[in-house]
């Protein structure tokens, strides 16, 4: 894993992973998911010895997982082929906690502080969860892809045709649709 600025300039190391998957970069820290051991490991990204965050990833998925931290939270949605899961663990360590069950492709994961979105590969459904107590809210049954937030409003990329084929997932596009976070 390596690191530069964002003006540009030398590219330097910051972790040695064998087998990496997703990442994020929250408080100084990479985080990042390595997944010959099925752990969360969180290193300065300026280097130095990395130090673990979380054990028990199930790593049959071919580490198909998206981190993101919120606060002092890490979430990470797993692709199951026995029910996909969004799972989180504090930031400083501890155990992983199943916060979401049943889903089917958990994908493109983005938060406010207040809820996270993600949307479901298979089906195309935009769904919100309560950071709170994490209860589940869809908000559209069907999307493209993309998921993205402002302020305000979500926005993702909706079908132009009728399911159970929609245009998008033949090579079409759709429009760009957003709702109010909060509906």
């Amino acid at each position: 894993m390596q690191r530069v600025a964002n003006a540009g300039g030398i590219v330097t190391n910051v972790a040695q992973v064998s087998t990496a998957g997703s990442f994020t970069v929250a408080n100084t820290e990479v985080f990042y998911e390595d997944c010959s051991s099925g752990t969360i490991m969180a290193q300065s990204v300026t280097g130095g010895s990395p130090r673990l965050v979380a054990s028990g990833l199930v790593t049959s998925n071919g580490c198909s997982d998206e981190m993101l931290v919120v606060g002092g939270s890490i979430y990470i949605s797993q692709i199951l082929t026995s029910g996909s899961v969004v799972r989180s663990v504090p930031t400083t360590g501890g155990t992983l906690t199943t916060r979401a069950a049943s889903l089917v492709s958990p994908v493109d994961l983005v938060n406010d502080g207040t809820y996270l979105f993600l949307r479901e590969f298979s089906s195309g459904e935009i769904v919100r969860f309560r950071l709170s107590d994490f209860s589940r809210t869809t908000m559209a049954a069907r999307s493209c892809g993309g998921l993205t937030l402002n302020p305000t409003n979500v926005y993702w990329a909706s079908e132009i045709g009728a399911p159970p084929s929609p245009a998008c997932f033949d090579g079409g596009t759709g429009p760009i649709v957003s709702l109010p976070k909060g509906q």
